[in-house]
């Protein structure tokens, strides 16, 4: 488990101040080019951009909410993946249901 969150610690350690470098200093973005370049091609496709810009639009009804629901959806169905591919691995959870139980049994 402590690597587990070592990982994500370090991960949203470098995620956050790559944030901050490329906010600072916008040329040391690596995927400027390619940013610019679809930039180029979505000006040219009004369809495509007509439906990027209805889904993150937080005016209407399928917009904004309806991406961040979908988004939430597959975060949550990835965890429960983890949490079964644990669960099938006696790893981590049967720990935490073994003290519970143990817990619960002294009590």
């Amino acid at each position: 488990m402590l690597p587990l969150v070592t990982l994500v610690a370090v991960t949203t350690a470098a995620g956050v101040a790559g944030f901050f470098l490329v906010r600072h200093w916008p040329q040391a973005d690596p995927a400027l080019s390619a940013t610019q370049s679809i930039g180029q091609h979505l000006g040219r496709r009004r369809s495509v951009r007509r439906f990027l810009r209805s889904r993150l639009d937080p005016a209407t009804a399928t917009g904004l909410a309806l991406t961040v629901a979908l988004l939430g959806i597959v975060v949550a169905g990835a965890l429960v993946g983890v949490f079964v591919w644990m669960i099938r691995r006696d790893i981590g959870f049967v720990n935490v249901d073994l003290a519970v139980e143990r817990w619960a049994e002294a009590h």
